[in-house]
């Protein structure tokens, strides 16, 4: 099977689901991260984190041969995965990227507790099982940079879980997992007591908390930003039922993070697929037969790449 890779631009969206462009030029944009403050955007292009100045519409790139940026709480520093683990470096650049974790196993940094003090990460199981585990570790942030502790498993279990994060006074974490018949966003206390709140009805992926109120976002399988109003009622998770946050689909063809919700929740920066003037949407997928036959009945002097072959080939 082949499929052209598809373009998508970075958008503002919010609740009455008008897109205001963010990052206009078609790109594959990947693993949206704003910061705190919220006058920067971190993001993955070509393999590389960039930092977007939203207010002075400049892009830097901070870190090669990297993915899924992770502001800390105080936006002076960015975590990001690396070949060996996880790796740091200053926002503002002019520093090389520093070692915070060293493995042979894939680590995928997710969230900061409020205070700084521990990093949520998702790893591949040890075990060679294709699937992931939810750990933590204890983390100090100082001026010169970031030091962590050992690593602590927080969920191993024989299902694939993903995407821990923890909210803003670090008593819960959110994470995706698909131990029922399809993925779905729960909530755990942390440290972990053994329960869990269930707060998807319909699948989910990659929850993240609204940092100024007592809201939980996801993405739905349809592409549709969902949100979850809670409240806390001693130490039990209280979920309201999950409503549509906005009816403007996003980007969902792969698993990654495709949005970022803004510190006060009244928007979001989100991926959304670029469709080009005259173009209509296509979500389908090639399937090739007989392929060298195909490059076969091309003559030595007329040799055409995948893409122009599909054109010509296609009715």
């Amino acid at each position: 099977m082949y499929r052209v890779q598809d373009q998508a631009t970075v958008n503002w969206l919010d609740k009455s689901g008008p897109i205001r462009p963010l990052l206009a030029e078609p790109g594959g944009y990947e693993w949206l991260n704003l910061s705190h403050d919220g006058t920067r955007l971190a993001f993955v292009l070509g393999g590389d984190v960039w930092i977007h100045d939203i207010g002075r519409e400049t892009r830097t790139r901070l870190a090669m041969d990297a993915s899924l940026p992770l502001w800390t709480p105080n936006d002076r520093f960015i975590v990001f995965r690396h070949a060996e683990g996880l790796s740091w470096v200053r926002s503002h650049g002019g520093t090389p990227p520093q070692a915070l974790t060293r493995t042979n196993h894939v680590q995928m940094p997710l969230s900061f507790s409020g205070d700084g003090q521990r990093l949520s990460f998702q790893a591949l199981n040890a075990s060679g099982r294709e699937s992931w585990n939810l750990w933590t570790v204890p983390v100090r942030i100082d001026g010169s940079g970031l030091r962590a502790s050992t690593p602590e498993p927080f969920l191993i279990t024989p299902f694939d879980e993903r995407e821990i994060t923890f909210s803003v006074d670090g008593r819960w974490v959110a994470y995706s997992s698909n131990d029922s018949e399809r993925r779905e966003i729960y909530v755990r206390a942390f440290p972990d007591d053994g329960r869990k709140w269930q707060v998807s009805t319909g699948g989910g992926d990659y929850p993240q908390w609204s940092r100024d109120s007592q809201e939980l976002f996801f993405q739905g399988p349809d592409g549709l930003i969902r949100m979850t109003p809670y409240s806390v009622d001693a130490d039990r998770f209280v979920p309201e039922k999950p409503r549509v946050w906005s009816t403007q689909p996003i980007d969902n063809r792969n698993e990654i993070r495709y949005y970022s919700v803004a510190s006060d929740a009244s928007r979001v920066a989100a991926i959304v697929r670029y469709v080009s003037p005259g173009q209509r949407p296509d979500r389908s997928v090639t399937l090739l037969i007989n392929v060298l036959d195909l490059f076969g009945r091309q003559t030595p002097t007329s040799r055409l790449r995948l893409p122009e072959l599909l054109a010509r080939e296609s009715p």
